[in-house]
């Protein structure tokens, strides 16, 4: 454990207060992002350095999940949330029917505002693969408890943008794939 802080704490310094990767936005020409594997590889050398900590009996991780979850539902700032989404998912270990219904409601507003907006079409693309990671890690035998995540699924493979529309199949197919 005390080496992978030392190497976490390493990354850190040697970006000296530098941004660690580029600012970038999921969106139409964009529906994938490069620097989402290297915020994932900080997240798990910072889990490393707190392994100790984040063992079944402390909720630790938890905790720091439903804080990025928190973040990526109530910011303002498109960046942010995105962001905020990506780090929900790397932390996520087992997702919660209430947290997955969330991310549903919340892609009710992205939807709405993808419509005007391109920056709503990126934030709808991060709820989608948060929502498909989420059912991914939901409990079998909770998935019928969230009927809400697949018919917004079903909902958006009519959307006008392919992206979001290969997003929510991909997804649509995970969840059948489970039930």
């Amino acid at each position: 454990m005390l080496a992978a802080a030392v190497r976490a704490h390493e990354r850190l310094r040697v970006a000296g207060g530098r941004a660690m990767w580029p600012r970038e936005a999921r969106n139409l020409e964009q529906p994938s992002l490069a620097s989402e594997r290297s915020l994932c590889m900080l997240v798990a050398s910072l889990r490393r350095a707190f392994a100790d900590t984040l063992t079944s009996e402390t909720p630790l991780r938890d905790l720091w999940a439903q804080e990025a979850l928190r973040w990526a539902l109530s910011s303002r700032v498109p960046h942010t949330a995105g962001r905020a989404f990506q780090l929900y998912r790397a932390l996520l270990f087992q997702a919660s029917p209430t947290d997955t219904l969330r991310v549903v409601n919340v892609m009710r507003q992205f939807a709405e505002d993808a419509s005007s907006d391109l920056a709503g079409v990126g934030l709808l693309l991060e709820a989608v693969v948060t929502l498909d990671v989420s059912l991914r890690r939901t409990p079998r035998d909770q998935l019928l408890l969230v009927p809400a995540a697949m018919w917004a699924l079903v909902a958006l493979l009519g959307s006008q943008y392919g992206s979001i529309v290969a997003a929510s199949a991909r997804a649509l197919r995970s969840l059948l794939g489970r039930v």
